[in-house]
């Protein structure tokens, strides 16, 4: 089973309240399986409109896992805690089964 990946882009409106959220997200995550793998670095958009200032790519060992986490009593939690602390959108990526 292929890994895959949430990708949030993420406009972050009160930066105390995200560090806060981010701490219970990255335990959640740590629950199932995810990893990041880029996080808070610069963002270049390269075409089309403009990407928020913040992109986060996480890796879980599958789709279920991602799931898992994004409903998650303990991921949820901190869906609360963000509130409208950053205005955010989320992809589910499949990742791609390559041939040995």
């Amino acid at each position: 089973m292929p890994a895959a990946y949430i990708v949030n882009q993420v406009e972050v409106h009160d930066p105390v309240r995200y560090a806060e959220y981010a701490a219970l997200g990255r335990a959640a995550m740590a629950l199932h399986g995810g990893r990041i793998l880029a996080a808070g670095g610069r963002v270049e958009t390269l075409e089309g409109e403009p990407i928020p200032s913040r992109v986060v790519i996480i890796e879980f060992p599958s789709r279920d896992d991602a799931l898992a986490y994004y409903e998650s009593a303990e991921y949820q939690a901190a869906r609360v805690v963000r509130g409208d602390a950053a205005t955010v959108r989320f992809a589910l990526v499949d990742g791609v089964a390559l041939p040995d």
